[in-house]
């Protein structure tokens, strides 16, 4: 994800829903800082657990993406 795009994401999302605090620094070049909040860091259990399924399910995960495409064209 490209920086400006990610800054924009936080700040709209994850800054606004109080997951993240940011902190800009009135540098050149201009830098940006962003850090879980309370709330935010209690994401980090089901974040893993969400990564963690993924990746046992990354082949049948793919499997339906090719299926789907396969329809799709």
């Amino acid at each position: 994800m490209r920086a400006i795009q990610r800054d924009r994401f936080f700040e709209e999302h994850a800054a606004r829903d109080g997951l993240v605090s940011r902190t800009s620094y009135p540098e050149v070049p201009p830098r940006v800082e962003y850090e879980l909040t309370p709330m935010g860091r209690t994401l980090i259990e089901p974040a893993g657990a969400l990564a963690e399924w993924a990746v046992e399910h990354d082949a049948d995960i793919g499997r339906s993406q090719q299926q789907y495409d396969s329809r799709q064209t």
